[in-house]
């Protein structure tokens, strides 16, 4: 009698799966996409998908303008010079529901001299408040603080002082 107690839930699973068959593989269709929107999706007590800030199909990024001088080439990935950043989260700041980190962002190079670049535009999230962002000290390895709640794809041009222009890309998560 045991035996057949012990068996009765996962034959009545069982039964449900099999007659739901045909609907299972749309539902997990259904909840992949969603999670791939960024929207949040939540089953069972299980929450899946919450992504701040939404990020569009496309990032809007304003053009590169032509390089001045063909002196550099893009190297092409991976590059010599690379995005880094660090956050630490920051209650003070919190708003607006959002949980809010300090944010510093900059970059470092592998046999290029930090000093013959002039200046980074780093592209932040459209979100921020004026999102271009020009950093032109090099003895701080061109770092840029502020403050963010919400995970995005940064863009970072770099000028060289002979006008040429790298793009390099770091997505920022915390």
């Amino acid at each position: 009698m045991d035996l057949i107690i012990a068996l009765v839930w996962p034959a009545f699973i069982g039964a449900v799966l099999w007659w739901l068959r045909a609907d299972i593989p749309r539902l997990f269709s259904a909840l992949v996409d969603r999670v791939e929107k960024g929207d949040p999706a939540e089953a069972f007590g299980v929450k899946l998908g919450v992504s701040h800030p939404k990020l569009p199909t496309e990032t809007p990024v304003a053009p590169l303008p032509a390089p001045k001088s063909p002196a550099k080439a893009d190297p092409g990935p991976p590059h010599e010079i690379y995005l880094l950043h660090k956050y630490t989260r920051d209650k003070s700041l919190d708003k607006n529901g959002r949980r809010y980190y300090r944010l510093n962002i900059w970059i470092e190079a592998d046999g290029i001299d930090l000093g013959t670049i002039s200046s980074v535009t780093y592209h932040l999230h459209e979100t921020f408040d004026n999102p271009l962002r020009v950093v032109s000290d090099h003895s701080t390895a061109f770092e840029l603080t502020t403050a963010a709640w919400g995970s995005f794809l940064l863009f970072a041009d770099i000028t060289f002082k002979d006008g040429t222009m790298w793009r390099i890309e770091r997505y920022l998560n915390f």
